[in-house]
């Protein structure tokens, strides 16, 4: 006669899911519901399934687990740990307060782990054990954590910022419409002024710099970027004019401040855009 190995099996899978239900805030009266919603069967065959009379298919038991926002590797290893709860808590990483979901061991359970939390204003702490052991006041309040999940919430690329320095604004247009296409945000300036206040309280990722902008250089302005929180942001820089003292001054500027030009006006902005996109995919 063959042994009831799969029955045993089964049992123990609708078991786990029952806690793990509960847990995540599904009382038991509720929980074949669940199962029958999730897995699009009858209320006998969800109860026959939580009680063990009835077989799991991988795929049905991964679908109700992904349904309770858990990994099958998580659902395991929760019963591996012998953990009996699930709290909201906060993880201390660098300064930062970061959401995270903890799962307790029991709370007479001997075996230390090596993080720890403790309930201080009616809210869960995630500590690294050591770091509480000689603090009695925590020591008495802590439990021990088995499992820190902590989410990973899809984020957009974000896009790299460059500033247009030109007093002339057919050029800053023409520019313009030839960057701003979805991998950058494009600002335009036609005077340092408002370019150097921008420096200072939000600097960019790059600047196309025309070198004289109502007869003012703008040696002053690159060196404020070369000073700023992002000193590395790429810098190049046009010119509309020809004298030995403009040349000569940003001949310094290129020593000084590792700018790339400078470029003659009119230029061809497919350059500019080529050398833009070239920096970025480093």
């Amino acid at each position: 006669m063959q042994m009831k190995s799969i029955n045993t099996s089964e049992l123990h899978a609708g078991e786990m899911l029952s806690n793990v239900m509960t847990m995540n805030g599904i009382p038991k009266h509720k929980q074949a519901s669940h199962i029958r919603d999730v897995l699009n069967v009858s209320t006998p065959q969800a109860q026959r399934k939580l009680k063990g009379t009835a077989p799991w298919e991988l795929s049905q038991l991964e679908q109700v687990v992904g349904s309770l926002d858990l990994s099958m590797s998580q659902f395991f290893a929760m019963f591996e740990n012998e953990l009996s709860e699930k709290q909201d808590a906060v993880f201390n990483i660098d300064k930062l307060e970061i959401p995270c979901k903890i799962y307790l061991t029991k709370e007479n359970s001997k075996e230390r782990r090596e993080y720890s939390a403790v309930k201080v204003n009616d809210k869960w702490h995630v500590f690294k054990t050591e770091e509480i052991e000689e603090n009695e006041l925590y020591n008495d309040a802590r439990r021990f954590i088995g499992m820190i999940i902590i989410e990973s919430n899809k984020t957009e690329i974000k896009k790299k910022r460059i500033a247009l320095l030109d007093d002339d604004k057919d050029i800053l247009e023409s520019i313009s419409e030839i960057i701003s296409h979805g991998d950058y945000t494009v600002n335009s300036f036609t005077n340092l002024s408002d370019l150097e206040d921008k420096i200072v309280s939000s600097p960019y990722d790059a600047y196309v710099m025309d070198w004289i902008v109502h007869d003012k250089s703008a040696y002053e302005s690159i060196r404020k970027i070369r000073e700023s929180k992002k000193p590395h942001a790429m810098i190049i820089v046009l010119t509309g004019q020809d004298s030995e003292e403009v040349d000569d001054e940003i001949a310094t500027a290129i020593s000084d401040f590792d700018i790339i030009g400078p470029f003659s006006k009119p230029l061809k902005i497919n350059s500019i855009q080529r050398l833009i996109d070239k920096y970025f995919l480093r």
